[in-house]
């Protein structure tokens, strides 16, 4: 591009120099011609005629600079496009290359997945599952599952057919690391997961809250549920539910009982139409829940606090807040 400007530029001074060198002979020609008493014709003054040359050439300099300016900008736009893909693709390999070696340094592991689940109770203890699978295992090694809590131990042998092990364990309401030990020609203890027992029972029972509005009258309502994965367990059987709201300035403007699920059907049909559906959450089943249906026309649910209190028959209070 600046090798075809410094060519436009020279053709500009040649045709000027031409235009020049011609008007001078003319000039001369008129000049003799006005002597011998000849009528002449006008010339062009030379100070006008340089500043039309000049502003030719600017002009034409700047269209040629412009079309390189808009060359150059494509370039650029060009060039960025390809570093995006570039990058785009070298971000993709790099992502690759990691998983990759993530998957290979997973399938290296000693421990190639584990798990647990609390699933039950027993003599106010705590059941959890425990499975693990291990990627080798020498001949005659002995594998136990280990239980720290604080400063006490507690190691059992595990015996299996496979690399593949399971174990049923019983704690208390603490905080446990749980390890697997294999024992033979070396002793290597490798840790499985944290459990705590506190966290997981206090999600045994939950509460949702389902906002709706009743269509034929335009007022808004909601459906209340506790679920308990133990209802059979004695010790979280629940004896009452309270749905409580408040409001802005936290004054109670509502207590209600929540009423058993027997009691859903009738209550729904207050509020919905028969050709509406409402979706109950009680998909498990052994998710038992009570629910009932609540509406206000003192101010909009959003602004509002919402609270469950639920009280197990043996006297203990769990508290749920609720938002939408």
């Amino acid at each position: 591009m600046s090798a075809i400007i410094i060519v436009w530029f020279f053709l500009l001074l040649i045709v000027s120099a031409i235009i020049v060198v011609a008007y001078r002979m003319i000039y001369k020609q008129n000049m003799n011609k006005a002597l011998e008493g000849n009528a002449t014709q006008g010339l062009i003054d030379i100070g006008q005629l340089l500043k039309t040359l000049t502003f030719i050439a600017l002009l034409v300099l700047s269209i040629i600079t412009l079309t390189k300016i808009n060359a150059l900008q494509a370039q650029v736009n060009n060039l960025e496009n390809q570093v995006n893909n570039q990058t785009t693709s070298l971000r993709s390999s790099i992502n690759s290359i990691r998983s990759l070696n993530d998957s290979y340094i997973q399938s290296q592991e000693l421990i190639q997945s584990s798990g647990y689940e609390l699933v039950d109770m027993n003599d106010e203890l705590f059941v959890y599952d425990i499975e693990f699978t291990l990627l080798e295992l020498d001949t005659g090694a002995d594998v136990y599952i280990v239980i720290e809590e604080g400063i006490n131990i507690e190691k059992t042998l595990l015996v299996s057919e496979s690399l593949s092990y399971h174990a049923a364990i019983n704690l208390d309401r603490y905080d446990y690391t749980i390890s697997v030990l294999i024992e033979g020609t070396t002793t290597t203890q490798k840790d499985l997961f944290n459990i705590e027992v506190e966290e997981d029972v206090d999600q045994i029972i939950s509460a949702y809250m389902l906002p709706g509005i009743n269509e034929s009258t335009d007022r808004e309502f909601v459906i209340i549920q506790v679920a308990n994965i133990f209802k059979d367990i004695e010790e979280f059987t629940i004896s009452t539910v309270n749905f409580m709201v408040y409001d802005e300035e936290d004054v109670l403007v509502r207590n209600s009982t929540l009423t058993s699920p027997t009691d859903m059907e009738a209550l729904l049909s207050q509020y919905i139409t028969a050709d509406e559906e409402y979706e109950i959450n009680n998909n498990e089943q052994d998710i038992d829940f009570y629910a009932i249906v609540i509406d206000l026309d003192e101010s909009s649910w959003s602004d509002l606090k919402t609270v469950v209190t639920i009280t197990l028959e043996n006297g203990n209070i769990i508290i749920r807040n609720l938002y939408f």
